[in-house]
């Protein structure tokens, strides 16, 4: 039995993962191009898997606070049309007042 792996759950012998006959017909260079292989499929393939999902769920938290910034931004915009609105609304009420106003002096007089 080879070198073993444990970084993940079954734990891996070398000699398992990489035939006999490839070692043997290749020599060192297929053992090094097979415990790379291993290597990558062991350690680093589940830590890019890892590191992905990660990337994903950043993606997608940050594809929700753009969502809630447009939503805030569209709300902000209404809310400024609303109180432009409630300006044009009392200064129109302000004048029916002065109108009125000037209408109750005059029938005084």
């Amino acid at each position: 039995m080879g070198i073993v792996f444990c970084a993940m759950n079954p734990c891996l012998a070398v000699s398992d993962l990489i035939p006999d006959a490839l070692v043997t017909h290749y020599g060192p260079l297929a053992f090094g191009v097979a415990l790379l292989v291993v290597v990558w499929k062991v350690i680093i393939g589940p830590e890019l898997e890892e590191r992905r999902e990660m990337i994903e769920t950043f993606a997608t938290t940050m594809e929700r606070a753009s969502n809630m910034a447009t939503a805030g931004k569209m709300a902000a915009e209404a809310s400024e049309r609303a109180a432009q609105a409630s300006e044009r609304a009392a200064e129109s009420l302000r004048i029916s007042v002065e109108r009125l106003e000037q209408y109750e002096q005059r029938s005084k007089e």
